[in-house]
Formats: C-alpha cells, sequence, structure tokens
C-alpha cells in the first residue's frame, strides 16, 4: 500500500509541474484533482495544503541541484570551470523542468506564500555561497592576479542564471535557457582571465 500511495504522491507532482508549465494563473487544488481525475480530498490524503505540493516540487529541484554542485565542487578542476559546470547544471536543469523553474523564480504563482518565497531566496543564496567557495580557492591560489573580488564575481554568475531563467520563463519556454550560452560564457571568461 505505501508503493501505490508513493505513486499517487509522485503522480501529483508531476502532475502540478506540468500545470505551471502550461498556464501561468493560480493553480488551485480544483483544478489539479480534476486534471488528476480525483477528489480534492484525495490530494488531500497525500499533502496536507497546497503549499506543501510545491514546497516538495522545491524540495526536488534544490535536493537535485546541490548535490551535483558539491559533486562539481569537490572535483580537481579549474575554478572558473567548476563555476561554467554549475551555471551549465542549472540551466540544463531548468530546460528539463519548466514548470519548477517558475517556481524557481519566485513567480507570482507561489507569492502567497512566504515559506516558499523565503526558500527560493534561499537557493539563490545556495548558489551564491557555493560560485564564492569555489572563487575563493582562485583568489588564494592567484592572489592579486585576480581583476574582481569573488563577491563580485559570485555575484555575477548568480545573476546570469537568473537572467537566463527568467527569460526562458518569459518565453513561455519557447527560448531554451542555454541559448548563446557558450558565447556569452566566452565574454565573460576573457573579461575575467
Amino acid at each position: 500500500m505505501a508503493g501505490k500511495t508513493g505513486n499517487r504522491r509522485q503522480e501529483i507532482l508531476q502532475t502540478l509541474a506540468r500545470m505551471l508549465e502550461k498556464q501561468n494563473t493560480k493553480i488551485t487544488t480544483a483544478s489539479l484533482a480534476s486534471e488528476l481525475d480525483i477528489s480534492e480530498a484525495a490530494l488531500y490524503r497525500h499533502f496536507p495544503s497546497k503549499a506543501k505540493m510545491f514546497e516538495s516540487l522545491i524540495d526536488f529541484a534544490e535536493e537535485t541541484i546541490f548535490s551535483r554542485i558539491k559533486s562539481i565542487s569537490s572535483e580537481s578542476d579549474d575554478s572558473l570551470n567548476k563555476c561554467n559546470r554549475i551555471i551549465n547544471l542549472v540551466l540544463n536543469f531548468c530546460s528539463k523542468n519548466p514548470g519548477i523553474t517558475r517556481l524557481l523564480i519566485g513567480n507570482s504563482l507561489v507569492s502567497e506564500y512566504a515559506s516558499l518565497n523565503t526558500r527560493i531566496k534561499s537557493i539563490h543564496e545556495k548558489l551564491t555561497q557555493n560560485f564564492k567557495a569555489i572563487l575563493a580557492v582562485r583568489q588564494n591560489n592567484m592572489g592579486d592576479l585576480i581583476k574582481y573580488s569573488v563577491d563580485d564575481l559570485a555575484n555575477l554568475f548568480t545573476n546570469l542564471i537568473e537572467g537566463k531563467i527568467n527569460s526562458f520563463v518569459r518565453s513561455d519556454f519557447n527560448k531554451d535557457p542555454l541559448t548563446n550560452f557558450n558565447s556569452q560564457w566566452q565574454m565573460i571568461k576573457d573579461g575575467i582571465e
């Protein structure tokens, strides 16, 4: 029975993510239940609230992204290459999960839940902190040869991600966030080195 509950829970989250991808309007539990062809009461057997459903999608994004960032950070690669790979990772995740991407930009769909907005901010702050940690190693190794502060570069990389995913959402998921990224990264890298 537990496996069946887990499957239904997963089905609810997948459907919610698809609905987020398709529409930029408030999703009600009634519309979600209708999409799943179940009752609203059935939704509440798996999740105590709609906020918990959104929170589960955010948990999935956070766990997926930051477990991979941890792996990239631990590798013995150049700091800028690690940052490039992290940006690619996040943009690829967003490209493959457009509905969740709508949540990651703090879209109006979650604005009614202050705790979810706090979680979204936390994800962006954690991204910046990861960039800072990676770039601090570069600064320690290169000292005065670095043109820009670790804080400035970390914020630039996080803002690049935010801009790319905002553009992706505004295009109704038609403009892949990785479009032109390689040439843009090369311009950034040339300016840094």
